[in-house]
């Protein structure tokens, strides 16, 4: 007998993205994205799972050339 994985549609948001993207992922990874990423609510509801923000994350939004340029 075949045992078959449930799966469920969640929206995630990384990085730069405008837009957040719609995917399907197995039951056992919406455990991981609630304790592992931060949360945002839509305005119809739908929960947003977008990657932590760190302070190095928030410093290169905020001078992307000056830190691409230090970087090279």
């Amino acid at each position: 007998m075949y045992t078959f994985e449930q799966h469920i549609t969640v929206r995630l948001q990384f990085g730069a993205m405008e837009e957040p993207v719609e995917i399907s992922v197995p039951l056992q990874a919406l455990r991981y994205l609630d304790l592992h990423s931060e949360r945002r609510l839509a305005p119809d509801g739908t929960v947003i799972y977008m990657h932590p923000q760190s302070p190095f994350d928030e410093e290169l939004s905020r001078c992307p050339q000056a830190c691409g340029a230090a970087a090279a």
